[in-house]
């Protein structure tokens, strides 16, 4: 490098040419980690309204979804995969206002899985069954609940059983969107990230 500075260009007109690849290299590397993992924002108070006017928002500008975090929520451990399909898969370590308990590792993780994008929830079904779940033909079945992000919403159990593995779809306008989950001991997780986290998923 130092060479080429040395048979013909001057020196600050050289640093500068560095300076400038550097900084177009590393903006080339933080536009593909924020399309790839997202990324926290916090608001202004102009953007949201005056409930949510201090909390965080996670924004996927890839996927077309985002999670504002309630007050008092830990969203800081955030992970981005591919699913034993090979598909986007974002894992959010949440942990409440009220802290972990004792000995524990974490409170509870919830996945969102992207999806290719479904026109209603039988395809979608039929896709998942056929790429997935061949042998589950007709054992699984879609009920309606409220919206996520005003869109159409869908547990999905198995026939006798209930919800199966924790598994609720969003049908969004360019990818089909499901959440699962994992936790450590915490009883009421599920029905509080539906209750608290839940509403304030944004789809776009």
């Amino acid at each position: 490098m130092w060479k080429f500075l040395n048979k013909g260009m001057s020196t600050p007109i050289g640093i500068l040419i560095i300076i400038l690849v550097a900084v177009i290299v590393g903006g080339g590397v933080l536009a593909w980690q924020y399309g790839w993992l997202g990324k926290i924002l916090t608001p202004t108070p102009n953007s949201t309204s005056s409930e949510t006017a201090d909390w965080q928002t996670y924004r996927n500008e890839e996927y077309g979804f985002d999670i504002i975090s309630p007050k008092g929520w830990d969203f800081s451990h955030i992970e981005k995969s591919l699913s034993e399909d090979n598909l986007p898969l974002v894992k959010f370590n949440l942990i409440p206002p009220e802290g972990l308990a004792p000995g524990w590792k974490f409170w509870g993780i919830l996945y969102v899985g992207v999806h290719p994008y479904q026109p209603n929830i039988n395809d979608w079904l039929d896709w998942f069954i056929t790429k997935s779940y061949p042998n589950l033909k007709d054992e699984l079945v879609a009920t309606e609940i409220a919206p996520i992000g005003g869109k159409p919403t869908f547990t999905i159990d198995r026939t006798g059983e209930g919800l199966w593995k924790g598994l609720i779809i969003t049908l969004g306008s360019e990818y089909s969107y499901s959440y699962t989950f994992s936790q450590d001991g915490a009883p009421d997780f599920v029905q509080r990230i539906m209750e608290e986290i839940f509403p304030y998923i944004s789809i776009r």
